[in-house]
Order: structure tokens, then C-alpha cells, then sequence
């Protein structure tokens, strides 16, 4: 089944497309859309959990040039939640394995002609990315709930700096201390914003940096 998810308001609400979302899934859990930007050309870009949009096969992450919709290289395994847009190079976040074709686990990016990981490995649940972000310095960050390592150490996780070779945890991170365990968990990051050169941070955790 259809659901409007996408409109434009100029005085006037006019959709611009039906997205079909994934069948199998009870429909409050049912995502939809969950981010748009803008490219570098104006083009419209949205990603999240669907199937189609109006009537194309587009699997989790499409653009809008003009009247027609279409993918961004071969369509990631699985959903898109966070996008990043830097002067011609687009960021995708999410649940994924793959993208374009190639490996990429949870986050990659499109140079005009090919995706690249950037490998975020998460070796206790997988993880998932849900927030990216540029600094000041251009630098990627990705915020969602995972860790970068086991859970021997009680630095929180889930957000996370990409230093050109590996993703490096920002200031011990943030996260959820389990009294049962008593072990410092992933907090969950759901949206990350830069103003100047502070980054806010909004989610579910309870410490930041090894401080409630």
C-alpha cells in the first residue's frame, strides 16, 4: 500500500511523492522517510525504510532530479537513516551491509560516480547509525547506537569522529550505565547539529563523556 510521505508547502501543500514502505512490518514501526537534503545541484534527496516511490523500484535512498526519481548508484541491503551533504559528496547512514554494490558497513559516501566506505564496525550488536554531521574542520561525525569495541571498558559509545582512516569515539562517547551488568551500554544519538563549534547532541543516553 501507498503513503504519501513527501509534500512541499509554498501557501499550499502539493505532494511530490508516494512512497511504498516494506511489507511484513507492523505499521506504527514502519519508518518511511527519515532524512531530506539538498545536493550540491538542488536536487532533493531522501533516504530512510521504503521500497518504491511512485511506482520506481528505489530501495531506501533516492533523489529527485527534476520530475523523476532515481537511485544514487546500486541501492543499499538495507535502511537509510542520516545524510551528509558536503559540496559534492553525499554521506549515507543506516542499518546497511552494503551500498553501490560494494561492502560498506552502516556508513559510506558517493563521490559523483561510486560509493566509498567508511566502515563503522560494530562488534557487539552491529549497530546502526542514525545522525551525521560535518565540523568546523570538515570532519565526518556519526551518531546512532553502537560501540566501537567490546564492553570490557565503561566508556559510553555511540557517537563517533572519522579521522580519514577509522572512526575514533569522541570524548568517551555517551551512554547508559546497567546496573544489572554494571556495565557502561550504548546511549542511543538520534540528531547532532554544529553551531559554530559546539556540537549538540540530542538522544536517549544518561553520561557523556564518563560524566552523568
Amino acid at each position: 500500500s501507498y503513503h504519501t510521505l513527501v509534500h512541499r508547502w509554498d501557501g499550499a501543500w502539493e505532494e511530490i511523492a508516494r512512497v511504498e514502505l516494506p511489507e511484513g512490518v507492523p505499521e506504527p514501526h514502519r519508518s518511511g522517510i527519515q532524512r531530506m537534503r539538498f545536493d550540491s545541484a538542488g536536487d532533493l534527496i531522501v533516504a530512510g525504510e521504503f521500497t518504491s516511490i511512485d511506482g520506481v523500484a528505489l530501495s531506501h535512498l533516492a533523489v529527485l532530479r527534476g520530475t523523476t526519481w532515481s537511485a544514487i548508484g546500486l541501492p543499499p541491503d538495507a535502511p537509510v537513516y542520516a545524510l551528509s551533504v558536503e559540496g559534492d559528496e553525499i554521506c549515507a547512514g543506516g542499518l546497511f551491509a552494503s551500498i553501490g554494490g560494494v561492502s560498506a558497513s552502516r556508513v559510506a559516501c558517493w563521490d559523483g560516480a561510486q560509493w566509498t566506505p567508511r566502515d563503522l564496525v560494530d562488534p557487539v550488536t552491529g549497530g546502526v547509525v542514525r545522525a551525521l554531521a560535518r565540523g568546523p574542520d570538515g570532519a565526518l561525525y556519526a551518531g546512532g547506537i553502537f560501540a566501537l569495541s567490546d564492553l570490557s571498558t565503561n566508556d559510553g559509545r555511540s557517537i563517533a569522529r572519522w579521522d580519514g582512516a577509522a572512526w575514533q569515539l569522541v570524548e568517551r562517547g555517551l551512554g547508559i550505565w546497567d546496573t544489572l551488568s554494571q556495565q557502561n551500554t550504548p546511549g542511543l544519538v538520534r540528531d547532532m547539529a554544529w553551531v559554530g563549534d559546539e556540537l549538540l547532541v540530542g538522544g536517549t543516553f544518561e553520561n557523556a563523556g564518563g560524566t552523568s
